[in-house]
């Protein structure tokens, strides 16, 4: 196995600017991997539809970007090409269309994430949003069953790590809390769609179906590039493992950038509340929803400070006779 085949891509944009900092350099921390590069690709073009951000700052995103680089955590970082002749043949070769749209219905990237994918320089991408957790305990172990995966089997194009922690479900998870293991039929199991969020794709498989065969080019990419898939024969497939995963914030609000160092120290430590609502995949940080994680980010920093109050103890003390 060659490790050294495997490109790390993280798409960005302006809108991204209040968690993406913390949340690369948690990346570039928990995916130590030897990536033949580390890739930042900007997208420059003005948001439209539900990506529009009042928040966005772009001079604040250069300045991030300058500070990842001077650290020496990423390798190249390359903005978006958005001319019209590199746009039209991007979108020919991808969807069999130069004149398809270059986004979703509600303004959801389709050509920047296929720009990316289509300027890699590597036989495998690891592509990942800007905005996704990871908690590893293998060792970045998974990147390399993978690739041995897609290359035993030639259906599978696409490989993700498990979706999100252990969750309660049903009466039972509430009552009783987690298994100390998850019973597993097998490593690998075939998922019925594909995500853009992350994926680690077998860039030649798929540059060998294209165009997508999509059903209508007017959907999400996402939605794309799962008819693709069913319609050519190409699967994804994600790995079962409780110890080893991604989780994504469902929401970029105040919950999430005030407390972002706290969650990803959550996530980090493998320390995410069992008792949690929604998918298992995500962090919910809207009313309610937060109040799980709320309560054990108060946990951990009740610990913390009774450590650090324990740590300026003075110790031993001396008895006299």
């Amino acid at each position: 196995m060659d490790a050294a085949e495997v490109e790390l891509s993280v798409n960005v944009y302006s809108g991204d600017v209040s968690f993406l900092e913390e949340t690369y350099r948690h990346i570039a921390k928990q995916l130590d991997y030897p990536f033949t590069r580390r890739r930042i690709v900007v997208d420059k073009s003005t948001a439209t539809g539900r990506f529009v951000n009042s928040a966005a700052d772009e001079a604040r995103l250069d300045e991030i970007l300058s500070s990842l680089r001077t650290d020496g955590l990423v390798d190249a970082i390359d903005e978006i090409d958005w001319s019209d002749d590199e746009r039209r043949r991007v979108l020919s070769k991808w969807l069999g269309n130069a004149d398809s749209s270059a986004r979703g219905l509600d303004g959801s990237a389709v050509y920047q994430y296929l720009w990316a994918l289509d300027t890699a320089q590597s036989a495998y991408i690891l592509h990942l949003d800007a905005d996704v957790l990871f908690h590893v305990e293998d060792g970045c172990a998974w990147i390399n069953e993978g690739i041995r995966t897609m290359r035993e089997n030639p259906a599978v194009a696409v490989i993700t790590p498990e979706g999100g922690p252990p969750k309660a479900e049903g009466a039972r998870g509430w009552l009783l809390g987690p298994r100390s293991t998850r019973p597993q039929d097998s490593d690998w199991h075939v998922s019925a769609s594909v995500s853009t969020r992350k994926f680690l794709m077998d860039l030649e498989k798929v540059d060998e179906s294209l165009p997508l065969r999509a059903q209508q080019t007017s959907h999400s990419l996402e939605q794309m590039i799962t008819d693709s898939f069913a319609t050519s024969g190409l699967q994804r497939w994600s790995r079962n493992d409780d110890h080893t995963y991604s989780i994504h914030p469902r929401r970029h609000n105040r919950n999430h950038s005030q407390n972002l160092r706290g969650l990803i120290d959550l996530v980090e430590r493998g320390d995410v509340p069992f008792r949690r609502t929604g998918y298992r995949w995500d962090i919910r940080t809207e009313g309610r929803h937060f109040a799980p994680w709320w309560i054990q980010l108060q946990r951990r920093r009740l610990g913390a400070g009774i450590a650090r109050f324990r740590s300026r103890l003075s110790w031993p003390i001396t008895l006299r006779r």
